[in-house]
């Protein structure tokens, strides 16, 4: 998990972000941002249970894709409200960390997110 400055928080922020911000989209995830006016990134994951029924799993994929943008924290650019939209009726469940880490950051590249 971030810390709390570098995450979105508020449903209200993340309504705005999801309607106005920038899309861009791959066969896993979709990406939306919208520049803030903060001195730093702030993160969100939407998954919603057409991904999978189960908590359970839910969470394991929600705890990979925080330690990737973990891992990617410093290579961002600033500014920046992320939200990373995991797409149902894809087989990511299925898929090894590596394969996701690699899927996320041909995203971040794709959406010139990182420096």
């Amino acid at each position: 998990m971030l810390l709390a400055n570098n995450r979105i928080r508020k449903d209200k922020e993340i309504r705005t972000v999801l309607q106005k911000g920038k899309g861009c989209y791959g066969g896993l995830f979709g990406l939306r941002v919208m520049s803030n006016s903060l001195t730093n990134n702030r993160f969100a994951l939407v998954i919603s249970n057409k991904v999978s029924k189960k908590a359970v799993k839910r969470n394991r994929l929600r705890r990979q894709l925080w330690a990737v943008i973990r891992s990617n924290l410093a290579k961002f650019k600033e500014n920046n409200d992320i939200i990373i939209l995991v797409r149902p009726k894809t087989d990511i469940l299925k898929i090894n960390f590596a394969d996701i880490k690699e899927e996320t950051e041909k995203m971040f590249k794709k959406a010139n997110i990182l420096k």
